[in-house]
């Protein structure tokens, strides 16, 4: 909060506390000694900082000795105070001396063992010596890749979590040093890009391993302790939605039993395959998949480090190719260069308009789309021409960008020169072999989102979902909504109509028939092929967090809730009455499918989803782990490979590009070949219209 006024006395009154309490030979005078000293060096105030942190190393080494890790603290807490006021000299040997203490007190796979070594490569790099800091940054990073390693292998998706939040960031140090040092050590770059490898996705890939890879063992207690599992998650999502007034169980306790459930599976599993249970990930591995005329680009965004952590966020890319010995590295822009052109337009077609005609009211859009293109192609050009499929697996703001619809100086689209598929990670390429079964398709459309109580019908019990109410919803919603209800589609009807010409014999939910329950008892035995045409919503995260009487009521608490899973989903037969009453009491689900919901299903069996509904790739944007939306929700089901839109489609164009992608997949019996020509085809159609083309993405 930076009240450093406030915090001042009550650290002086807990210094004589100590004094009076314990004395001033008792170690936690020392620590009260080096609290008051770390606030004097936020403050500034060195002066009145070194003498609290001299104290507490001699009161540290008299109440504990020179072996214990605490004096290590207290050596690191003075060495960091004279590194600030440039001490350079002072500060070398204290840091040495802390390092060696910490190796000695806590053996080098300690985290405060890692920490250590950073500072003395902050110092190193303060004094210009880059050649002695590499060394301590690189050793720092295997120290945390091990730490990782350690987390993952008996912890919960929540620790670990909790765990990769304290220390993401020091992942941005070797970033950070390689933009500094201008490339200047090869080395760094693998490093770099193995670390890029091995930290995106890793939360979703880890726990979805952990599951699927147990269910193969068919061990009745394992499976039972699985179905305990995942019968709470479900609980705990339902209770979710609810405010906080409307629960009937503490959540709270709900979650602890869920996480040490969850712990007790991971242990299981860690010990069950620990032969192949690693997440280090290695790039030369990884290239020797692609093909000659492959290229993979892996995107980057960290927080930059230059003798201080500033404020600057910046991108990179990793390039490698199947007979590269080294991956190439290109520093690309700062986030706000291209935050500012998202900004500019509250319509994100706007900002991939092609050359052509130019007229007044479009100069600003493609000024727009050029900029984006210098910022995040152009830089790459000299090494990509050669190849003509292209991976790319992006970060950030880069989420946002159809990098297919991005226009080049000489007014050629991305996607007319290659084919640029989307990734999770490139470590994945070329790793989906299994091509969809084409004969097992479900289709669903034509959804009929309104409701008339069946006067049969008894009311269930009451249970008011405060993720339905319509006060809640808003009219953000695209593909024909209303704030008033959803609109019936009608394009979803002739599109699935077509496909189902085309191919024969598809299944179909349709109509009345479309429910949210028909779809959730898909789960353990879904269609190799999904296919769903209707409504999708996604809110933003809220600036400010909810207050605590809008979590108790109803008002407001959808668009703020917290979990982005539970801010976004798609819209199923007899929505309406819910969207407009807030609950349906005569049904058993209400047709409104939040993204958690999907992610606590089984779908593993199906091999692509293919969702034929607006903003179906929007979400969150969370870190390494990309996107927390529809797209993470089927991924953590188990959907290989998911067919998604960044933007409202109009309907009629949608259900276009769908029957080309269907059409295409026949004739070629390769989906993905099948959108990517389907995707040249509307895009030579609808050149100057990329809103009805470029939006959709193929993503593995």
């Amino acid at each position: 909060m930076g009240q450093y006024d406030k915090a001042l006395p009550i650290y002086l009154e807990a210094l004589e506390n100590s004094k009076n309490s314990v004395g001033k030979d008792h170690s936690y005078y020392g620590i009260s000694l080096s609290n008051l000293g770390a606030l004097y060096e936020t403050m500034g105030h060195y002066g009145k900082a070194l003498p609290m942190y001299l104290e507490a190393l001699e009161k540290t080494k008299n109440s504990v000795g020179k072996d214990h890790s605490s004096y290590g603290v207290s050596l690191n807490n003075l060495a960091g105070l004279y590194e600030s006021m440039g001490q350079y000299d002072k500060a070398l040997p204290l840091y040495l001396e802390a390092l060696e203490n910490a190796e000695n007190s806590l053996g080098k796979d300690h985290s405060i063992y890692g920490v250590y070594l950073n500072n003395m490569g902050y110092l190193y790099e303060s004094m210009g010596q880059y050649d002695k800091a590499l060394p301590m940054h690189l050793e720092a990073n295997q120290n945390r890749i091990n730490q990782i390693e350690e987390i993952f292998s008996f912890r919960s998706e929540k620790e670990k979590k909790a765990f990769l939040e304290t220390v993401f960031y020091y992942f941005n140090i070797l970033q950070s040093f390689e933009y500094t040092t201008q490339k200047k050590y090869k080395s760094i770059a693998e490093t770099n890009l193995n670390n890029q490898l091995l930290l995106k996705g890793l939360l979703l890939n880890s726990s979805k391993n952990v599951i699927e890879k147990l269910q193969t063992l068919n061990d009745t207690k394992i499976n039972e302790k699985i179905s305990n599992f995942k019968a709470n998650k479900t609980l705990l999502t339902k209770q979710q939605s609810l405010p906080l007034a409307q629960r009937s169980i503490n959540t709270g306790s709900l979650s602890e039993t869920i996480n040490s459930q969850e712990a007790a599976l991971v242990t299981t599993y860690s010990k069950m395959f620990e032969e192949t249970n690693t997440l280090t990930k290695d790039w030369n591995a990884i290239k020797s998949k692609l093909q000659p005329n492959e290229l993979a680009v892996e995107f980057s965004r960290f927080n930059y480090y230059n003798k201080k952590w500033t404020d600057s966020t910046m991108y990179a890319a990793y390039l490698y190719k199947k007979d590269w010995k080294n991956p190439k590295v290109v520093n690309l822009f700062e986030e706000k260069q291209l935050q500012k052109y998202f900004s500019i337009s509250g319509n994100p077609n706007d900002l991939y308009k092609t050359r052509g005609t130019i007229t007044k009211s479009n100069k600003a859009q493609l000024a727009v789309a050029d900029s984006i293109y210098k910022l995040v192609w152009k830089p790459l050009e000299k090494f990509v021409d050669s190849s003509s499929t292209i991976y790319f697996s992006p970060d950030g703001l880069l989420h946002k960008v159809p990098f297919a619809a991005l226009p080049n100086a000489n007014n050629k689209l991305i996607g007319e020169l290659y084919d640029v598929q989307q990734m999770g990670n490139t470590a994945d390429v070329n790793s989906n072999s299994k091509q969809p079964n084409l004969k097992d398709v479900l289709l669903i459309g034509g959804v009929k989102y309104e409701y008339k109580i069946d006067s049969t019908k008894q009311k269930k019990d009451f249970v008011y979902n405060v993720l339905e109410s319509k006060e809640l919803l808003g009219d953000t919603i695209n593909r024909s909504i209303s704030r008033n209800g959803f609109g019936y589609l009608k394009g979803t009807a002739k599109e699935i109509k077509d496909i189902n010409t085309l191919l024969g014999s598809a299944k179909q939910l349709t109509g009345y028939n479309a429910t949210e329950t028909a779809f959730k008892n898909l789960s353990g035995n879904s269609p190799s092929v999904l296919h769903i045409a209707t409504h999708g919503f996604f809110f933003k995260k809220p600036k400010e967090q909810p207050k605590q009487n809008e979590l108790l009521e109803q008002k407001n608490a959808y668009k703020v809730h917290e979990n982005p899973l539970l801010r976004s989903g798609l819209l199923f037969a007899n929505a309406n009455y819910a969207w407009q009453n807030g609950n349906n009491p005569y049904e058993k689900d209400d047709g409104i499918l939040t993204a958690l919901e999907i992610s606590n299903l089984d779908l593993k069996n199906t091999d692509i989803v293919i969702l034929s509904a607006c903003e179906t790739g929007l979400g969150d944007i969370e870190g390494s782990e990309g996107v927390y939306g529809l797209q993470r929700a089927f991924k953590m089901a188990g959907v290989k490979t998911i067919i998604m839109s960044l933007w409202p489609v109009p309907d009629a164009e949608t259900a276009e590009f769908m029957n080309l992608f269907y059409k295409n997949w026949k004739a070629f019996n390769n989906p993905k070949k099948a959108f990517k020509t389907a995707q040249k085809t509307m895009m030579q159609k609808y050149r100057k219209q990329p809103e009805k083309w470029a939006a959709f993405v193929y993503f593995e």
